[in-house]
C-alpha cells in the first residue's frame, strides 16, 4: 500500500485529481506506470517499457514467489499529447476513452472509468478497477501525479 492512495473494498483506485472541463496533456505529464500483482504473496518481478511512437507505451515484466504462487507485472501507458474534455453532467471523459482504449491494446487488467465527488464541490475523477483477482501494488509516472494522487 502506498501512503499516497489506496483501493477500496472493491478494488477501485479513486484520483484524487479533477479532470473537470478541458485537461492538457503534454510530453511531460503523460507516463503513467501500473504495478499489479496476482495471488497473494509478496512476488518479485521487473519489466521494461517500449514506445511504439504512437503514443502508447507498454511493458511488462513477470516474477514468481514459488512459496505463493504470486505474480507481478508492470505495465506503462503513455496518453497522446493533447486536448482531453471531461462532460460532468453526462459522466464522459475523452481523457478516461483513451486511457480505456490504451489499457485494452497492452492487455492491462485494469478498467479505467468517469468517478464523480459530491462533496463541497462536484467534480469528476479518473477510478482505476482491477480485473481478474489483480492487486494494484504500484503507481507512479508523471501522469498519475498530476491526474490521479
Amino acid at each position: 500500500m502506498s501512503d499516497i492512495w489506496e483501493t477500496d473494498q472493491y478494488g477501485r483506485l479513486w484520483g484524487k485529481q479533477p479532470i473537470n472541463g478541458t485537461v492538457e496533456i503534454s510530453e511531460s505529464n503523460n507516463k503513467l506506470v501500473l504495478e499489479l500483482e496476482t495471488g497473494m504473496g509478496a512476488g518479485t518481478g521487473e519489466g521494461t517499457g517500449t514506445d511504439s511512437g504512437a503514443g502508447m507505451g507498454t511493458g511488462t515484466g513477470a516474477g514468481t514467489d514459488t512459496s505463493t504462487g504470486s505474480s507481478k507485472r508492470s505495465y506503462e501507458l503513455r496518453v497522446p499529447p493533447g486536448s482531453y474534455y471531461t462532460e460532468y453532467v453526462q459522466n464522459r471523459s475523452e481523457l478516461v476513452e483513451k486511457l480505456q482504449e490504451l489499457a485494452q491494446g497492452a492487455a492491462l487488467p485494469v478498467d479505467f472509468r468517469v468517478g464523480g465527488y459530491h462533496q463541497d464541490e462536484k467534480y469528476n475523477v479518473i477510478v482505476l478497477q482491477m480485473q481478474g483477482g489483480e492487486t494494484l501494488t504500484g503507481l507512479s509516472g508523471t501522469f498519475a501525479e498530476a491526474w490521479i494522487v
